[in-house]
């Protein structure tokens, strides 16, 4: 290989990264809107399975508890809890995910007796560790033992009960 083929493989190949540089940034669009649209997929099978959980009559209320089996995002998780407040906007609500991301919410009239979001939330992290925090109406956090979550939801049940009393 003489001198000039390598200048031409050279020249060559500064072609190929131009077009690299294009095609690296094609695919890096095309990834993130995958992104997108697999984050969306979870937001719409979150609240598909938000649906699915039943209400227990606790009190005057309708109680919507559950501890889905697989991990979630922040968000999909408050969607789920969204869907079920966009059919009953004064239901009480505690959701979990399987790594103890939670997110709690009091409808109106639950505030009214003192039944408040982010004080469910608070007894959860007492009895199963975590933190986190919000509004009377809606608070989100993270439970460190998600294994505790009957218990939890045995004593946000006891506390509904009490505030009604």
């Amino acid at each position: 290989m003489g001198a000039s083929d390598g200048l031409a493989a050279f020249e060559s190949l500064k072609v190929k990264a131009s077009k690299l540089k294009e095609e690296n940034e094609r695919l890096e669009k095309q990834g993130n809107q995958l992104e997108k649209e697999i984050q969306q997929l979870k937001v719409e099978g979150a609240q598909a399975q938000a649906r699915n959980v039943a209400a227990k009559a606790v009190a005057s209320f309708h109680f919507y508890s559950a501890q889905f089996p697989e991990p979630m995002n922040p968000v999909a998780l408050r969607s789920s809890a969204d869907a079920i407040r966009k059919t009953e906007p004064e239901a009480i609500i505690f959701l979990s995910d399987a790594q103890g991301f939670c997110v709690a919410t009091s409808g109106g009239t639950a505030q009214k007796k003192g039944i408040l979001a982010d004080a469910l939330l608070k007894l959860s992290t007492e009895i199963a560790g975590g933190s986190g925090g919000g509004r009377s109406d809606m608070a989100q956090g993270r439970i460190k033992e998600p294994s505790k979550f009957l218990e939890v939801e045995g004593r946000l049940v006891r506390y509904i009960e009490e505030r009604v009393k």
